[in-house]
């Protein structure tokens, strides 16, 4: 990385998605830092090669563990598939959040099929257990239960008085939204509540898919980083010889806490049976800590 840099971090960020497209980590994460740098210089301040937050040449070893993945969704294609793993990397090459990474998948994955998903919802629907991280999915799930009146707090007043004119309720624009609501709620019969709630969808539709691209995302870069963590603690295993690193299991540890997890909170896994339990799970905000085991002593 010698010599002057003359191009701009806009620059080599798309350098490092072309190399990233190209399969080429180590030079995806060298042009990630080059762009890192320049932004960091912008600000006043240098980022050198061994600064360990916001430095991508650190972030390589969690972001190379995206391309092994099964990406558990179907009803795209493969070319999706592909886009939404550069994606991913390159989010964490950048450090970014999840939900900065979510924006950009928006063109290319729009809706798709994730069973893993929609089994977790149904287990929080019957537990009434959401998660933070899925509180606008239990939203989306809330609405489409919900009765007449409540489907029409939803709607503009525009829409309230196009529905007035089409039921012929006597409302007028001078009145509150409340008012018409009311006017409306005592004549729409029960089987007007579909319409009204496609009505509704309109709105809460892109609201769900945006919060489930990010749930993906979220839950991708979560693996990443803990698989990457794991070979770490593998590399540092076959370093210090007689001290074995298993992993404690820590939760957020608040009244939001599924009851899997709940669970599992302070128990101790070797790193194959991490892997075999299958975390993290959507919307999870537990840890993997590391645990050392002293073979010599017993514990």
């Amino acid at each position: 990385m010698k010599g002057k840099d003359k191009e701009t971090s806009i620059e080599y960020w798309q350098k490092s998605v072309e190399a990233l497209k190209n399969g080429g980590l180590d030079k995806a994460a060298e042009f990630a830092f080059r762009a890192r740098k320049k932004e960091a210089q912008s600000r006043g301040y240098d980022l050198a090669e061994d600064t360990i937050f916001g430095n991508p040449l650190h972030a390589k070893r969690p972001a190379s563990e995206v391309d092994r993945f099964e990406i558990p969704i179907a009803g795209v294609s493969k070319e999706t598939i592909a886009k939404l793993k550069t994606e991913v990397t390159l989010g964490i090459l950048k450090g970014e959040n999840p939900r900065a990474t979510e924006r950009q998948t928006r063109d290319s994955l729009e809706d798709f099929e994730w069973p893993e998903f929609d089994q977790l919802c149904n287990e929080f629907i019957l537990t009434n257990g959401w998660p933070p991280f899925m509180y606008m999915i239990s939203a989306y799930y809330e609405i489409q239960e919900s009765s007449i009146e409540q489907l029409l707090k939803e709607l503009k007043k525009g829409q309230l008085l196009q529905l007035a004119r089409e039921y012929s309720v006597n409302a007028k624009k001078s009145q509150t939204r409340a008012i018409i609501i009311k006017l409306l709620a005592d004549v729409i019969p029960e089987q007007g509540g579909l319409k009204i709630l496609e009505l509704v969808n309109e709105k809460w539709t892109p609201i769900y898919l945006r919060e489930k691209r990010y749930l993906l995302i979220h839950m991708l870069t979560m693996e990443a980083y803990w698989d990457g963590a794991l070979s770490e603690y593998e590399a540092a295993e076959r370093v210090i010889g007689d001290v074995v690193i298993k992993v404690q299991w820590w939760t957020a540890r608040d009244e939001y806490v599924c009851p899997v997890c709940a669970a599992r909170h302070g128990n101790i896994f070797t790193r194959s049976e991490v892997k075999k339990i299958g975390v993290p799970h959507p919307g999870c905000r537990c840890a993997l800590l590391p645990y050392t085991v002293d073979l010599a002593r017993g514990k």
